[in-house]
Order: structure tokens, then sequence, then C-alpha cells
């Protein structure tokens, strides 16, 4: 009888912890990004900070189609006792896998998901003529795990097209304690 008791007291506490409400927000500093002028003829990213919370905008023009595209991404943390953490570190994916939401990694989903739900997020082939719009990239902390360590992050993914340069990204921010 004890051992139940004790496994549905752990099983409930893992349960508020796992489904309430996040104690962490995670805030957008920066963002910059490079890209090809052979397959990007226009591009504008920022950050609008006025709001609550903070949320990214970006407008891309293609100039040519991406018949293949291959990602890295990095996520570190830099703790505030200074030392850092690398939360993801992927070299060399299928970007066309992650554009069709085929990707097992969480995080990864998370991501992909947050820019499929604020824009339109293509496959592969990308046309020459593609526009993506993406307003009011926001961050769901629910989608998280229930734990993060308060820090500041760097995103950093670079993209080949084709085998070429495609573009860079990188996304500065902060996880911080409501």
């Amino acid at each position: 009888m004890k051992t139940t008791l004790s496994i549905l007291l752990v099983l409930y506490f893992q349960m508020s912890f796992t489904h309430g409400k996040r104690d962490f927000e995670i805030n957008l500093d920066s963002i910059n990004c490079t890209m090809n002028p052979k397959y990007v003829s226009k591009s504008e990213f920022y950050i609008d900070k006025t709001m609550k919370h903070p949320q990214a905008f970006a407008d891309i023009q293609m100039a040519h189609g991406v018949q293949s595209m291959t990602y890295s991404l990095k996520i570190e943390l830099l703790k505030t006792n200074k030392d850092k953490m690398t939360l993801i570190d992927i070299k060399n994916a299928d970007g066309c896998a992650f554009l069709d939401g085929k990707i097992e990694a969480n995080l990864i989903n998370i991501y992909r998901d947050m820019l499929a739900e604020a824009g339109n997020l293509p496959k592969c082939p990308i046309p020459a003529d593609y526009h993506f719009v993406f307003n009011n990239v926001t961050i769901d902390v629910e989608r998280f795990p229930p734990f993060l360590p308060e820090a500041k992050f760097t995103l950093t993914a670079k993209t080949t097209a084709d085998k070429e340069f495609f573009y860079t990204l990188q996304v500065n921010g902060s996880i911080k304690k409501k």
C-alpha cells in the first residue's frame, strides 16, 4: 500500500511540474542573418521589443531555386556562473527533412513548428520566386522542457543550398526566471 501511494505521489508531482506553467521566460535580444545574394534577392530580419514578449519578423525573397539543403545548428548556453553548455550541436543535417517536419529531435521540432506557425515554411524543392514571410515569431515556453537554467544563449544556424553557402543565422537571447 505504501509503495502504491509513493508511486502515485511521484507521478502526481512529476505531472504537476511537467504540465504546469513554466517558471521561466525566453527573451530574444538580437538576430543577424547573412544570406547568399545568388539565392536571395531581398531579406529583412528584426525583433519587435515593444511587446511584452519580443517577437521576431522575417521577410525573404528567393532569387534562385533550391533543390537540396543541409544545415548545422548549435545552441549554446552561458549560465549565470559563466559555465558554457552546448544544448544542441547538429552538423550537416538534411534541410529538406527539417522543412518537411521529418526530424526526430524535440528541440528542433519546437524551432521548426514556431516558424511554421508564424509563416509560410516551404518544402523542397524551393521555387526561385518563393517569398518567405514570418510574422510574430514568439517563443512558447510551455513547449520546452520544464526546467531550463537561467542563461544567455546563442543559436547559430548555417545552411547550404545545392552544396553552396545559403545563409548563416545567429539569434542571441536569454532565459530568465519570471
